[in-house]
C-alpha cells in the first residue's frame, strides 16, 4: 500500500504542481523574514558591544542595562515565532484544501485553496495549539508516549480542512482513522520520516552553496512539507473508504 500511496500522490503532485505552492511560499516567506530579523538582529548586538565595552572603559557600564536588549530581543523572536507559525499553518492549511479537492474533483487552484482556508484559520491555530501541547506532553514523560500521540493524531489537519469539524471532533476522527489499520499508518508514518532524512541530506549539500543555497534549502522544505501534506491527504482518503472500514 504505502508503494502505490507514493507513487500515487507523486503523480498527483507531478499533475497539479501547485499544491506545493502555498508551503513553498510559506518556507520561503518565514526563511526570509528570520534572516533579516536575524541580521538587524546581529546589527544591533555588535553595535551595543561596542557600546557596552565603551562604557566599561569609562567606568559608566551597568548590568541592569542588559535588560531593555534582552527583552527586545525575547520580544522579537516570540513575535516572529507566533509569525511564522500563523503563515507555516496557512500554507500547510492551504495544501491540505487543494489535495482534498484534487483527490475529490481532479482539479483545484490557490484561489479555493486560499477560500477553503481563510474561515479555518482560527480553528488551524487552535488545533495547532492543542495538538502540539499534547504531543508535547507526550513527549516530556518519555519518548514513546510522545510518538503514539503524535501518530494517533497526524490526520487532525486534514479532517479539519476537508470535513469542516472543530478541532475535538477532527482529533476524534483522527485517532479513529489511525487506527483503523495501525500497521499501515506506522509505515507512513515512517516513509514520511524517510522522505524527510532524504530532504535533510539534501538540504546540507544545497547548504554548502553561498547565498542561492540558503534559498534552495527553503524550497526543497516546501517541496518536502506539501508533499508530505498531500500524501496525508491520500492515506486519511485511503483509510477512509468503505473497504477500509470492513478490513
Amino acid at each position: 500500500m504505502i508503494k502505490e500511496l507514493l507513487v500515487d500522490a507523486t503523480n498527483l503532485t507531478k499533475k497539479n504542481y501547485m499544491l506545493v505552492i502555498p508551503t513553498i511560499a510559506a518556507s520561503l516567506v518565514v526563511g526570509i523574514i528570520g534572516a533579516i530579523v536575524g541580521a538587524v538582529g546581529a546589527a544591533r548586538a555588535t553595535e551595543f558591544a561596542r557600546v557596552t565595552a565603551e562604557a566599561a572603559e569609562a567606568g559608566r557600564w551597568a548590568p541592569e542595562s542588559l535588560v531593555p536588549a534582552v527583552g527586545v530581543a525575547f520580544g522579537a523572536t516570540a513575535i516572529l515565532g507566533i509569525v511564522g507559525a500563523i503563515i507555516t499553518l496557512l500554507g500547510h492549511g492551504m495544501t491540505i484544501a487543494m489535495a482534498g479537492e484534487v483527490v475529490e474533483t481532479g482539479s483545484t487552484s490557490l484561489k479555493t485553496g486560499w477560500e477553503k482556508t481563510k474561515p479555518r484559520i482560527v480553528s488551524l491555530v487552535i488545533g495547532s495549539i492543542v495538538v502540539g501541547a499534547l504531543v508535547g506532553i507526550g513527549f516530556v514523560f518519555l519518548i514513546l508516549p510522545g510518538l503514539v500521540i503524535a501518530f494517533l493524531l497526524m490526520f487532525t489537519f486534514v479532517v479539519l480542512m476537508t470535513e469542516n469539524l472543530g478541532v475535538a471532533a477532527s482529533i476524534q476522527k483522527s485517532i479513529k482513522t489511525a487506527l483503523k489499520r495501525p500497521l499501515d499508518t506506522v509505515v507512513f508514518a515512517l516513509a514520511v520520516i524517510a522522505i524527510g532524512f532524504i530532504a535533510g541530506i539534501i538540504n546540507v549539500i544545497l547548504g554548502l552553496i553561498p547565498i542561492l543555497g540558503a534559498l534552495l534549502v527553503l524550497v526543497v522544505n516546501g517541496i518536502y512539507a506539501g508533499f508530505v501534506s498531500v500524501m496525508i491527504v491520500y492515506i486519511y482518503r485511503q483509510l477512509s473508504e468503505p473497504k477500509a472500514e470492513a478490513e
